[in-house]
């Protein structure tokens, strides 16, 4: 029990952090149909906004995480009308190739901005540990925890209880009556950016508490989260939850008996058994064509 709960905590906290980058993910493309590939890019953005406001700029962690959740809700408007309007009615690999191209241009303005030095990790939770047995838990584990349940509950209200969300819910159900009954569609493509992206932007921020160095490398987490929302299943907000703490669960807990290497395994192998056993994913729905 002394190795089995810290490493239960710990996949937890990282399930956390997927489970908010998957959900933005998800929330992006049950909304406006964009698999947006540069979810990691996004994530890397945030964090180093964080950097800037509450390391650069010195502001207090009760400012500077609004501000980043906020400047991230601007980007997904700018990207959204500067992006992904323009390219509606498209190819759909062009809407994939726009968004990798939109992750090297932040790639490339991070690189110019901050340089490629390491970074230290930004300590929004307190350090430490507490013992409950012989088994010692992280505080910052516990506080990433709580931080993504009250995210999750005030967003799945908001998309549930508010008219918006309403819109939201209506128009990734089924878009062609959302336009018949009235529903405004360019504007809940632009919601849909601005929400994804700063929900993104609080798994950025748990993750800068959770990883030991930033730095360009931070970007990787988006190949995990994308696995998270598909075993979760696209068209799935409880799934993209459910989908990344299982996902962190797993790679802690494994990579933790079996050795760091085996995290990936664990990752992408479940993913694999997913995909064969149910490819559209443990909460998603089976789409029906007429033929």
């Amino acid at each position: 029990m002394n190795v089995f709960l810290p490493l239960f905590t710990s996949g937890i906290a990282l399930g956390s952090v997927y489970a908010a980058i998957a959900l933005g993910f998800v929330l992006i493309f049950k909304s406006a149909s964009i698999l947006n590939f540069a979810e990691g890019d996004f994530v890397m953005l945030a964090i180093y906004l964080a950097i800037l406001f509450a390391i650069s700029w010195g502001l207090p962690s009760w400012i500077a995480i609004p501000f980043v959740v906020i400047a991230m809700g601007i980007v997904g408007l700018m990207v959204h009308y500067a992006v992904a309007r323009p390219l509606i009615g498209k190819p759909f690999f062009s809407l994939v190739l726009a968004t990798i191209g939109i992750g090297l241009i932040m790639r490339a303005a991070i690189i110019a901005w901050f340089g490629v030095r390491e970074m230290r990790p930004l300590a929004f939770f307190p350090n430490g540990l507490f013992h409950i047995g012989s088994a010692a838990i992280a505080y910052s584990d516990v506080g990433i925890v709580v931080v993504n349940l009250l995210s999750v509950a005030i967003f799945a209200a908001l998309f549930r209880y508010t008219p918006i969300g309403l819109r939201m819910r209506a128009v990734a159900d089924n878009l062609e009556a959302a336009v018949i009954v009235g529903i405004n569609t360019d504007r809940i493509f632009a919601v849909a950016w601005m929400v994804g992206l700063a929900v993104s932007a609080i798994g950025a921020i748990l993750y800068a508490n959770f990883t030991s160095s930033i730095d360009l490398s931070v970007a990787d987490i988006g190949l995990h989260a994308i696995p998270a929302a598909i075993i979760g299943g696209m068209t799935s907000i409880f799934g993209a939850v459910v989908g990344g703490l299982l996902l962190g669960f797993l790679e802690q807990v494994g990579g933790g008996y079996l050795g760091a290497g085996w995290r990936d395994f664990f990752s992408f192998g479940s993913l694999f058994v997913v995909l064969m056993l149910r490819p559209q994913g443990l909460f998603g729905r089976k789409e029906v064509e007429r033929v």
